[in-house]
């Protein structure tokens, strides 16, 4: 006959109390931390970030079901020297460049797979993302966030945050 078989009914319904009030009330070990929990810091930074949405590659899927990549750019210096071909890794989402501050180009394919060349200004600390993928500014957008080509056309918009 197993062990518990012999405590009585109101034995059992005590042992179970005492278990169930030991537990509730803390007879198992407290811990406190003592720092409090949050993003981890990040170091200080001497750098922007320039994130430049492009159109998509390939024609849209009439259900939305398939996820795109975006339209690759090409990143100049302010004397013109290529730094390097930006290609989206991530599907849908553009791709962050931190870059030193200063005056930079971009060479894109913007809406409607026209060719445009932009210049943008990095800051320490923010990030100025550039729209060529054809959506619409906010009407918040100055007129000064407009990206436009040489005839005054808009071919996109930006902002600096």
């Amino acid at each position: 006959m197993p062990r518990f078989a012999s405590i009585g009914g109101r034995a059992a319904v005590y042992v179970a109390a005492v278990a169930i009030t030991c537990l509730a009330s803390g007879c198992a070990q407290h811990i406190r931390a003592t720092e409090t929990v949050g993003p981890i810091p990040e170091p200080p930074t001497s750098t922007g970030r320039l994130i430049v949405f492009t159109e998509f590659q390939g024609h849209e899927d009439p259900n939305g079901d398939t996820p795109r990549l975006r339209l690759p750019y090409t990143l100049f210096d302010a004397n013109g020297r290529l730094l390097r071909k930006v290609e989206s890794n991530d599907y849908d989402v553009p791709t962050s460049v931190a870059l030193e501050p200063g005056e930079y180009s971009v060479h894109a394919r913007g809406r409607d797979y026209a060719d445009a060349d932009i210049r943008v200004q990095i800051a320490t600390g923010r990030t100025t993302k550039v729209f060529l993928d054809g959506t619409k500014p906010s009407p918040r957008v100055p007129d000064d966030g407009l990206v436009r080509a040489s005839n005054g056309a808009v071919i996109g918009w930006r902002v600096v945050q």
